[in-house]
């Protein structure tokens, strides 16, 4: 039901999906909810952290099948008798899949990386979350914002004293 009530408000302009979030406006939009930046900055840092974390447990796996296939699966087919050949042939194949799996991943990681880890860049990514940060404070900032009026009636009442 909230799909067709949903539908029903879009087409009025009411309701606004922005960033797979459902914001309440008026009419003309005028009091549409801003996405915040910080989110936006957020997601970059996370992407670039997932991008790391990824690279290395991909580069550590790769390593840890090479060494299998080196050692385990080679010394099986010159000592195994015929008869477990078929097998060790299956284990071989499904270990150059998975290296192949995670060798890709390796290489699609790689450019950002290197950039990650390149200290002339890693002083700029430091800056970004120094600037997450900062735009997250002015953001609460504005959304906690009140008004304090400067001249109270005490106040009226001493210059018109004085």
């Amino acid at each position: 039901m909230f799909q067709y009530l949903y539908f029903y408000f879009a087409i009025l302009g009411l309701w606004h999906n922005i960033q797979g979030r459902l914001i309440k406006t008026t009419i003309g939009g005028l009091f549409m909810k801003k996405a915040k930046k910080s989110d936006a900055i957020s997601e970059f840092i996370k992407l670039l952290d997932k991008i790391k974390s990824d690279y290395d447990y991909s580069y550590s796996i790769v390593g840890q099948l090479d060494i299998k296939f080196n050692q385990d699966l080679t010394h099986d087919i010159e000592l195994k008798p015929a008869k477990d050949k078929n097998k060790i042939a299956t284990k071989m194949r499904t270990n150059r899949l998975d290296r192949r799996y995670y060798k890709d991943i390796v290489e699609e990681c790689e450019p950002l990386y290197e950039l990650m880890t390149n200290p002339q860049y890693k002083k700029a990514f430091d800056m970004i979350k120094q600037a997450l940060g900062k735009t997250r404070k002015q953001e609460d900032y504005h959304a906690n914002r009140t008004y304090k009026p400067r001249i109270t009636k005490e106040n009226e009442i001493v210059k018109k004293i004085i």
